[in-house]
């Protein structure tokens, strides 16, 4: 058995001939040939199940592997590098595998490689998230109230700067994410709800920052464009805080403007590409756009315009015209999350004071003062973890 959590699979391997490649739904002819194959006992080590390859004819082949005598199916291992759907994730979770630890598959796509790992930690990661989102299905949130939950439990890991918490099995197995890792379960959450998001880096001081970008269209509060969210900066407090409810407390890059950001924090470079749109102009925009993809060339812009289904232009003017989430908004969306999943340390009234106490704060403590001695006494009294 191979540890697969580090590997990448290149797509366009060439294949040694121990190896079998299924890249579209069999037909009967092809399968009758393949049934062929498999009696005449041969050497066969891996399978790969790859582009268009459908499920119904993975499960045929896993029958065929696991019921054949001339075949030696617990020394085969199987990787399923497609893109799965939605239905094909759920029919996934289900099927019964003989020999599981032999079946391998894609959780993410990397430019021109896939990011596999075992079945049964692809199962947890798929249930991690579907026991996160089910909390909101059929409660009539706003897009808004819904990324806010979703923000919410997010913070809930525990930090860890190792380089393994950035991956989806790592994190979700341990609990553990750093910068990277918070940002990329967000995404993920926002993915499996149909919000529009990426991931922006920049490198700060010899250090990687990460914050996400999504897209949001919500008619209740009558905001619209692309905000700044970053769940990372949110949870990272002091060591005694990283284990209790208190992370839940910070909304200081929750649905930030990026076209405001400068006004908001002193380092506009944590944007990475974003500060190509803090242009006055649409030529000086035009202008900083030429001079980025000339240092950087033009992949940053390219992953935009595709995750977002705009030309790079109209991104700009969707950034100039998103407008600003007030704070009177942002605990409008908190209070209403809290019927959900209430915090049972406080009262709601106490809890949203806290909230609106240290909104904005931006320090490099965590929580004003008033919120330390609330939540050093809480402590103090009830050891809550």
């Amino acid at each position: 058995m191979i540890d697969l959590d580090n590997k990448q699979i290149l797509d366009n391997n060439v294949l040694p001939l121990t190896n079998l490649s299924f890249d579209h739904p069999l037909s009967n002819l092809e399968l009758s040939s393949f049934i062929s194959l498999l009696s005449e006992a041969p050497n066969i080590s891996q399978v790969y199940f790859k582009d268009d390859c459908d499920l119904n004819t993975i499960e045929k082949i896993k029958y065929l592997l696991e019921a054949m005598p001339t075949v030696n199916d617990e020394i085969i291992e199987k990787y399923i590098l497609k893109e799965l759907t939605t239905d094909e994730k759920n029919n996934i979770m289900t099927m019964n595998f003989i020999n599981i630890d032999t079946w391998n598959i894609a959780y993410s796509k990397n430019d021109n490689c896939s990011l596999v790992t075992s079945l049964y930690k692809y199962r947890k990661i798929q249930e991690y998230l579907q026991e996160i989102i089910i909390n909101i299905d059929n409660k009539n949130l706003s897009p808004l109230e819904k990324v806010c939950y979703l923000y919410d439990r997010v913070k809930l890991l525990d930090y860890c700067d190792d380089d393994k918490y950035q991956r989806l099995p790592e994190i979700v197995i341990d609990g553990k994410a750093n910068s990277y890792g918070y940002n990329l379960v967000f995404k993920e959450l926002l993915d499996n709800i149909g919000i529009s998001c990426l991931i922006e880096q920049n490198n700060i001081n010899d250090e990687d920052e990460y914050v996400c970008l999504a897209m949001i269209n919500d008619h209740k509060y009558e905001l619209n464009g692309i905000y700044l969210f970053d769940p990372s900066s949110d949870t990272i407090a002091k060591e005694k805080y990283r284990n209790t409810w208190a992370r839940r407390l910070n909304y200081n890059f929750f649905g930030i403007n990026v076209d405001k950001i400068g006004n908001m924090m002193s380092n506009v470079e944590y944007l990475g590409i974003m500060k190509v749109f803090h242009a006055d102009t649409y030529n000086e925009f035009k202008q900083r756009l030429k001079i980025f993809e000339r240092k950087n060339g033009s992949d940053a812009v390219a992953k935009l315009t595709v995750t977002f289904n705009q030309s790079i232009d109209n991104i700009y003017n969707t950034i100039k015209n998103t407008d600003s989430i007030n704070e009177n908004t942002l605990l409008e969306i908190i209070d209403n999350n809290l019927n959900i999943e209430p915090v049972n340390i406080l009262n709601n009234d106490s809890l949203m004071t806290m909230i609106s106490d240290n909104y904005q704060a931006r320090e490099k403590e965590l929580f004003v003062s008033k919120s330390e001695r609330l939540i050093r006494k809480i402590n103090d009294n009830k050891n809550i973890n």
